[in-house]
């Protein structure tokens, strides 16, 4: 059987990305830099995961192949640097995100038999997906008078697959390895001097994990597998003495984050499927600024960042699957997500599509 898996990498948004740390200075800047400085932490992150392995059961074979887009988004909202390193990290939410793709299985037995399973991702990171973590490594950084740190978004990633009238099924990923060499981390750099300022954003350029170190590889096995992965930190500067209770337990993260009115004046209204069929539009808006994500069922995805009140109309580029999909429905199902404050909002909206 012909089947072509296609591949959806959030690539729009690659000339958008320059590696480096862009740094607004404070509005009341003072003229020696304080000994104990706080901030709130937002990371985004977003990829690409394929994987294909041929596998010999004593007889039987399997044929699996995983085809998924990633996006994660989340934040610490108090980070504490004393003497421009990241002493104590308090009140971490979990990671909130959509996962987005396809599963493909081919399964061959002694008797003669055989099995084909066809499956897709369901749009969201599991309520179970594991801790998140931030630390600082890299200590030969610190003779450069730099601070590294390395933000592990989630060390397990559950995925729930719907297979169609076979049910449902699911997958999982895991980062357990060091801190800043797993490959679902955001490690960076930060000069001392820019630590104090009142905004710091730093750019996580994109990087390619292949091989042992990619998530899934079974040591010894016979697979195929690639990890595209980048993302975007941002730091906001808390003034003022506000407490800090519960400080220094780096990494551990509170109850999930809870769900809450993100998203402003977002409806049916506000998608558009483009009569070419290629492209569906959202004008979004966040009440505060927010980062997240949509999805076009099966799974053309596309991340988006806003500033709080503002709007923008998200373009999600259609791929043939998605597009054959709208096509043959004759309606486009659009699942929005907006994480902000550590509150996350999902919306799922249905949109008559033009026949052509």
């Amino acid at each position: 059987m012909d089947v072509r898996l296609t591949r959806r990498v959030a690539a729009a948004l690659a000339p958008a990305l320059v590696a480096g740390a862009l740094v607004a200075a404070p509005a009341d800047a003072a003229s020696k830099k304080p000994r104990e400085v706080r901030y709130k932490l937002e990371y985004s992150a977003w990829g690409a995961y394929a994987f294909h392995e041929h596998r010999d059961l004593g007889g039987d074979t399997a044929d699996e192949r995983y085809d998924f887009e990633i996006t994660a988004a989340g934040a610490f909202d108090v980070v504490t640097f004393r003497n421009g390193a990241p002493l104590d990290v308090a009140e971490a939410d979990r990671t909130e995100g959509l996962v987005g793709g396809e599963f493909l299985g081919w399964y061959q037995f002694t008797d003669g038999s055989s099995l084909q399973a066809s499956c897709t991702a369901s749009p969201g990171l599991d309520s179970a997906a594991g801790m998140t973590r931030l630390e600082e490594v890299g200590e030969l950084a610190r003779l450069d008078n730099e601070v590294e740190i390395a933000l592990r978004p989630f060390d397990r990633l559950d995925v729930s697959l719907t297979c169609g009238d076979r049910g449902t099924a699911a997958t999982t990923l895991t980062d357990d390895g060091k801190m800043g060499e797993g490959p679902f981390d955001l490690r960076f750099t930060l000069p001392r001097d820019v630590i104090g300022k009142g905004y710091i954003e730093q750019l996580v350029p994109e990087r390619t994990i292949t091989g042992a170190a990619c998530p899934g590889v079974r040591q010894g096995g016979d697979a195929t597998c690639t990890l595209t992965w980048q993302g975007r930190v941002r730091l906001r500067r808390i003034r003022g003495r506000t407490s800090t209770t519960g400080a220094g337990t780096t990494g551990a993260p509170k109850a999930p984050g809870t769900t809450g009115s993100v998203l402003k004046g977002v409806s049916a209204r506000s998608v558009q499927v483009a009569p070419s069929g290629r492209t569906v539009s959202v004008k979004v808006a966040c009440r505060a600024a927010c980062t997240g994500a949509i999805v076009v069922e099966p799974g053309a995805q596309q991340p988006f960042t806003l500033r709080g009140g503002k709007s923008r109309r998200v373009v999600v580029r259609l791929d043939a699957t998605t597009r054959e999909a709208i096509r043959r429905d004759g309606q486009a199902t659009v699942h929005i997500a907006a994480v902000a404050g550590g509150k996350t909002e999902t919306k799922t909206l249905k949109v008559k599509a033009r026949r052509r």
